[in-house]
């Protein structure tokens, strides 16, 4: 059985009217991802992903959509601990566009679902193995430990 993978990548396609993935016959696994547009796919086996537009597997009984993240209307595989939400938001990335900076990280108005959602209360997508939620309620905590009486922290995130 032929098998496509995708791991800790960035998919976006070129036109919004074509899907971003389109494989008909065979597996796909996709692990850590991020993936801007619509997906058509036989099989699915998905951990930590994103996808922002409506996702459509053919087979169902075989595959998992785990700690991962799509669109209602998808037609996905057994989902567990997944993010199934109505509609996605521009807000919810820094910046779409390639090139930029911030491309396809979550901001800080992305849901606490997409933010925290992943295996390891990690961000879904692309920059899940970054930790940076873990790590930053451990900076949290410490300064909320040795933060002098009567100060309240100001947190800034930069891109």
């Amino acid at each position: 059985m032929e098998e496509a993978s995708f791991s800790d990548s960035i998919v976006q396609s070129v036109d919004p009217l074509v899907n971003a993935i389109e494989i008909i016959t065979g597996k796909t696994n996709i692990e850590r991802s991020s993936v801007f547009g619509q997906v058509g796919l036989h099989r699915l086996n998905a951990s930590e992903a994103l996808i922002t537009g409506i996702t459509s597997v053919t087979d169902t009984q075989n595959g998992c959509f785990r700690f991962s993240a799509a669109p209602q209307m998808s037609r996905l595989p057994h989902p567990f601990e997944s993010f199934l939400f109505m509609k996605d938001s521009n807000h919810w990335f820094t910046s779409r566009r390639f090139g930029d900076p911030g491309y396809a990280q979550l901001s800080d108005t992305a849901p606490v679902a997409l933010k925290e959602g992943g295996e390891n209360k990690t961000e879904m997508g692309a920059f899940s193995t970054l930790l940076n939620p873990v790590k930053f309620n451990g900076l949290k905590t410490k300064i909320d430990e040795y933060m002098p009486f009567g100060l309240i922290p100001i947190y800034i995130n930069k891109t």
